[in-house]
């Protein structure tokens, strides 16, 4: 026997029907023990698993904590029916589903990316318990989807805190009403007895009584303001605001506004100056909380402009929109405050001037006024040169309002009362510090 000669042939693998049975039972074994290992692992799993097979959409596999819980378990059996009735029209590009979470089911098969259903609500001896449902695609060798895996992510814990939140917020809300609802009334009673006062014993008072009446009349009326704008403000995080929109001439009614608080900008010594690039246009607003914007940002332009400075008005229309602009030749906000103005408290320094006096909601109401009329509002500022703040406002019209260019019954109490509470730091103390210098 040449042994060499026999080496270089090649040797035939040959194997009887016994040791083929043999070698197959070697691999099924092998497999088996793999597969036991992966499903010791499936079900130690501390989350609630179910295996589903695609495109058949049968279920393959429950975990033990899937087991135990009956009620998800029973979920996500009746998740499986409702695709399975209707997987023939399953696809990632399509706009119609037959069942609300085929939508969700269709995104993880095309993105080949885990997707999260809406939360599932489930009732546990009466307390309710909260699911996030993950579904996460199984891929093959050739990254092909053959399966997925519904996994239940209780988040309970997570919805009970954000309602105790939610509620918390609610009831602090609630209480800020009524306690500042409380305030008001004191309050218009000590300003009408005010007016009692000077209206019928005007001839009676001294300079100096008057003096203090002032300084009465000038805190009430700071006072309200600030009880008026937390009410407000209280409306609208409690979602009560109304706005009441009519096709008004915006134009018009800028002009208005400025001309009506001019004699505060004189009694400043603030040169007070409107222009517009048009000369009428209607659109949608809300003139009573338009009214309080503008007051608002007048207010703050001409406090805080020094004496035989320029404040400026202007209305300018842009695509889509109308831009009102409201700039001041004043101190100006510091960058660093510049994102915080619109918060509420947000104030920037007092210290900067004697007139800054406030609580800082002033501007963040301006804010919630303006986007509740579906504009925006922003500031660009420069210390020591000035601020500009802008609102835009949507160029649209309502098929409820009308139009109006008269705006006479804004000359009506409720703009006068508005101006006088506005602008009452400014009346009285620049009426006061005249009255000084005249007496030296």
């Amino acid at each position: 026997m040449n042994i060499k000669k026999d080496l270089k042939k090649p040797y035939p693998l040959k194997l009887k029907k016994s040791g083929r049975k043999l070698l197959a039972e070697r691999y099924y074994q092998i497999l088996r023990r793999k597969y036991n290992c992966l499903y010791e692992i499936f079900n130690s799993i501390e989350l609630p698993i179910v295996s589903i097979s695609y495109p058949s959409f049968n279920i393959i596999g429950i975990n033990n904590k899937a087991k135990k819980d009956v009620k998800l378990l029973r979920k996500c059996v009746a998740f499986v029916r409702e695709v399975k009735k209707g997987n023939n029209i399953l696809n990632a590009l399509s706009k119609v589903y037959s069942c609300r979470n085929q939508k969700y089911l269709a995104e993880m098969l095309f993105t080949k990316s885990p997707v999260y259903l809406p939360n599932v609500e489930i009732d546990n001896n009466g307390r309710k318990i909260y699911y996030k449902l993950m579904h996460q695609p199984i891929l093959n060798s050739r990254n092909k989807i053959v399966g997925f895996l519904i996994i239940p992510i209780d988040i309970t814990q997570e919805i009970e805190q954000k309602k105790y939140i939610e509620n918390l917020a609610r009831f602090k809300d609630e209480f800020l009403y009524g306690i500042t609802h409380e305030f008001k009334t004191p309050l218009v009673v000590i300003s009408s007895a005010l007016q009692a006062i000077e209206a019928l014993c005007r001839d009676e008072l001294t300079d100096r009584v008057k003096k203090y009446l002032n300084r009465i009349k000038q805190n009430t009326f700071r006072q309200i303001r600030l009880v008026n704008n937390l009410l407000d403000i209280a409306r609208i995080e409690a979602g009560h605001i109304k706005i009441f929109k009519r096709n008004l001439d915006i134009v018009a009614l800028t002009r208005l506004i400025t001309e009506s608080v001019s004699m505060f900008a004189d009694l400043k010594g603030v040169q007070l100056l409107f222009y517009s690039n048009i000369d009428k246009k209607i659109i949608a607003i809300d003139e009573e909380k338009y009214e309080r914007i503008m007051l608002n940002l007048l207010s703050n332009a001409i406090k805080f402009t020094p004496k035989d400075r320029s404040v400026y008005v202007e209305v300018s229309a842009k695509e889509g929109c109308v831009e009102i602009k409201v700039k001041d030749s004043g101190i100006g906000i510091p960058k660093d405050k510049i994102k915080t103005i619109f918060e509420r408290f947000g104030q920037v320094d007092s210290s900067l001037s004697r007139n800054a006096e406030g609580t800082g909601i002033g501007l963040s109401l301006v804010r919630m006024f303006v986007n509740a009329m579906g504009g925006e509002i922003s500031v660009t500022s420069e210390e020591n040169i000035g601020s500009t703040f802008t609102v835009t406002l949507p160029d649209a019209v309502t098929e409820c309002g009308y139009e109006n260019d008269c705006f006479d019954d804004l000359r009506d109490e409720r703009l006068i009362q508005a101006i006088k509470i506005e602008f009452s730091d400014i009346y009285f103390e620049e009426k006061e510090d005249k009255k000084k210098s005249l007496e030296t």
